[in-house]
């Protein structure tokens, strides 16, 4: 038989036992949703990255038309949206012998 001290000792460290337990739940259920946040933020940075070349090509390939039809309009554009357009430098022929 236990005696009244041993009890009230059994007793705390049960509820110490519970309270942890408690704590440890909610601390993972906090956790849980952090990282389904963090996907998604990781998610929109790759989808970003991807797009981010698109966009590049696409501003690349307005910019070429642009020089090659001279179309004054898309150039403008193309300078509101911070994209500078300039005539590629002609490439000096090289003498052949």
């Amino acid at each position: 038989m236990l005696s009244k001290a041993q009890y009230w000792i059994l007793t705390a460290c049960g509820v110490l036992a519970l309270g942890l337990t408690a704590a440890n739940l909610w601390l993972y259920a906090g956790m849980r949703s952090m990282a389904g946040e963090l996907d998604q933020r990781q998610l929109y940075v790759q989808q970003g990255a991807q797009l981010g070349v698109l966009y590049q090509d696409i501003a690349k390939s307005l910019a070429e038309m642009a020089l090659r039809s001279n179309d004054d309009k898309l150039i403008a554009m193309l300078a509101a949206q911070g994209i500078q357009v300039n005539p590629a430098p002609a490439t000096p022929a090289k003498e052949t012998r």
